[in-house]
């Protein structure tokens, strides 16, 4: 014999178990787009600090976030170019010639960027190649290009 139906009973289907019963509810089904949002969102950050998201990192308050120079040079005259984060503006930058310390300075203007020309001559070895090395007052590397002067 058949048990009997009561009137206006809806059978409902068992609860979830294990893994999907918190993720099925409203809280879990926030909790995961918070946290895919945040992944998102690090991601992003992470490729951009990395410079891979078109576009250069930069410092606080504009201008490039790390010291870099370029070095031209011809005969004996090496052009040093360089960018430089607005911390440096108005220092004293010191400049090495193939390892060899000079008392070769100059200061920086209140921009991001300079140029300036060197006489290398007493500085270049037999290949003609010259190392530039920019040292900061303290003695500290701040960067370094090479060249060859021909």
């Amino acid at each position: 014999m058949a048990s009997p139906r009561r009137r206006g009973h809806v059978r409902r289907p068992a609860p979830a178990r294990g893994f999907w019963s918190f993720w099925t509810t409203l809280p879990g089904i926030l909790t995961g787009l918070a946290g895919l949002l945040t992944a998102i969102i690090a991601v992003v950050g992470l490729w951009r600090s990395l410079g891979w998201g078109g576009g250069t990192p930069s410092a606080p308050g504009g201008g490039p976030s790390t010291f870099s120079i370029s070095v031209t040079c011809r005969g004996t005259t090496a052009t040093v170019g360089g960018n430089y984060p607005s911390k440096y503006e108005g220092a004293t930058l010191f400049f090495v010639f193939n390892d060899v310390v000079t008392n070769v300075s100059r200061n920086l203007p209140d921009a991001t960027s300079f140029e300036t020309s060197f006489d290398v001559a007493p500085y270049l070895d037999a290949t003609r190649h010259i190392t530039v090395r920019v040292d900061n007052n303290e003695g500290i590397a701040l960067t370094k290009a090479e060249a060859d002067c021909r």
